[in-house]
């Protein structure tokens, strides 16, 4: 190998790289070489190397942090996660079985908004039939690490990748030069893959940071090991342009996350000016959340950003996908289950193509379809945010929500809300927005001339707006 070309290649930015560490480290031990690299052992990367190992390929995981099953890597920010259709779809298809999926989540049925003292309920399905799940990144990943290892699939935690060259094909981690055919970046919402195509000529990306973060406290389970509140519902305490949340773990605790403003954040910086905060605006978490003081204090900020780029392939070596191609905003639960169903369609395209012609049309049909549906999904994220922070809690809201699960009911396969468009059923994102806007007109013409609470609306009008508007949904619900 020419090390003088590499450094060269290497540039500037990275001098601590010295000739004489890449001639050591590569001298006593011979460039590996493998027929596919995947950047990234978390849910999505792991999933992905499963699949491409089960079609035949020889592929090799590296991941920046340890083993999330010998250490914890948490750091104070998790925020759970919410499994949904496409999740389990795309899981089940890796190969876990409902019974290990089942044996890590909580379901939740509802939304259980805190008003005023009160506990309101609002189902995620208007029929009541279908549900949610929380599950902490950990256990989920755990499940498919595992799988891979059952696989023989090498894992290199601890191996930051320093470069990346798509058009030699070699990477660098650990001093190390790692020769591959193809590279999949699944390494996240700051991707070091995504990094090497930023200066690939006609590669956009937009990158914005929300001016709302994040911080987790916990409320944690009673002596027996029990809830201290309900646990088959996502909690919500809305307050306009902020919220709290709480999901349910399996241990019995909640994993609770404050929304809002970064500049309140600056300000709640004393145990008096913590319980002041909450006592004034969240009362009943004050007695439930033990160590509130301790862990707002010490716990630390996330930022929310959102990351769009395209194209996502950089030639036939290179592919992004997951956070490192689609970032997105947690407050409609897709962030997860979006990049899962991003290895499912990927594989969809494998089958549609053929690899007779190499990854090159592969990858550019893939990162050309799937960006209009991940556009649409981090727009919706957005819009969410709105709704769990304000609508929720809103009068006129909650008898919207109440028209649209009697049109559900009547017209059950053709009407649909968003939420489970998105959440119980495979139907494609942007699909789904589009529906969302007709149904939004439909119910404005249904309820024009009613009051708020008046659920009288004229149901053969209904049906013919809905006739004239909606095609009928093949889609199964779960």
């Amino acid at each position: 190998m020419d090390y003088k070309k590499l450094l060269v290649g290497v540039g500037c930015a990275t001098t601590a790289f010295t000739f004489y560490q890449f001639w050591k480290n590569n001298k006593s031990n011979p460039v590996p070489n493998y027929p596919v690299v995947v950047v990234g052992a978390g849910l999505v990367g792991t999933a992905l190397a499963i699949r491409l190992t089960e079609l035949g390929f020889s592929v090799a995981l590296f991941e920046s942090r340890p083993d999330m099953r010998v250490q914890d890597i948490s750091a104070g920010k998790s925020i759970n996660l919410a499994l949904s259709h496409r999740g389990i779809e795309s899981l089940l298809e890796v190969g876990l079985t409902r019974d290990q999926i089942d044996s890590i989540v909580l379901p939740m049925k509802s939304r259980c908004i805190h008003k005023d003292g009160e506990l309101h309920h609002q189902s995620y399905s208007h029929d009541n039939a279908l549900h949610i799940n929380s599950v902490g990144r950990e256990h989920l990943n755990s499940l498919l690490l595992d799988l891979a290892d059952d696989l023989g699939i090498p894992i290199h935690f601890n191996s930051k990748i320093q470069h990346v060259d798509a058009r030699e094909k070699y990477i660098i981690s650990r001093g190390r030069i790692i020769r591959f055919e193809q590279l999949f970046g699944a390494d996240g919402a700051f991707s070091s893959t995504r990094k090497s195509m930023v200066n690939m000529p006609y590669f956009n990306l937009s990158q914005q940071y929300s001016d709302h973060a994040y911080k987790e406290i916990s409320i944690p389970p009673t002596e027996s090991g029990e809830h201290k509140i309900e646990n088959n519902c996502l909690h919500i305490w809305p307050k306009g342009t902020y919220m709290l949340i709480a999901l349910p773990n399996l241990d019995g605790s909640f994993t609770v996350t404050l929304f809002c403003p970064k500049n309140i954040f600056d300000e709640i910086n004393t145990e008096e000016k913590v319980l002041e905060f909450f006592n004034i605006n969240f009362p009943d978490v004050v007695p439930i959340a033990d160590n509130l003081v301790e862990e707002f204090l010490q716990n630390p900020i996330g930022s929310l950003c959102t990351v769009k780029c395209s194209p996502w392939n950089n030639g036939n070596a290179t592919l992004i996908l997951g956070d490192a191609a689609h970032a997105i905003v947690p407050f409609f639960g897709q962030g997860m289950n979006c990049g899962l169903e991003d290895v499912t369609k990927l594989f969809k395209v494998i089958e549609e193509i053929g690899l007779d012609e190499g990854w090159g049309p592969i990858f550019e049909q893939f990162s050309a379809q799937r960006k209009v549906d991940t556009d649409c999904i981090a727009n919706m994220s957005h819009d969410n945010y709105i709704e769990m922070c304000n609508r929720v809690a809103d009068d006129h809201y909650v008898w919207r929500k109440q028209i649209t699960a009697i049109l559900c009911k009547q017209f059950p396969t053709k009407f649909l809300p968003r939420y489970e468009c998105v959440s119980f059923t495979s139907l494609p994102y942007s699909e789904a927005e589009k529906r969302a806007v007709i149904n939004e007109n439909i119910l404005d013409e249904l309820t024009k001339d009613l009051v708020v609470g008046d659920l009288g609306i004229d149901l053969q009008l209904a049906q013919e707006l809905i006739d004239q508007n909606l095609k009928e949904l093949d889609v199964d619900r779960s």
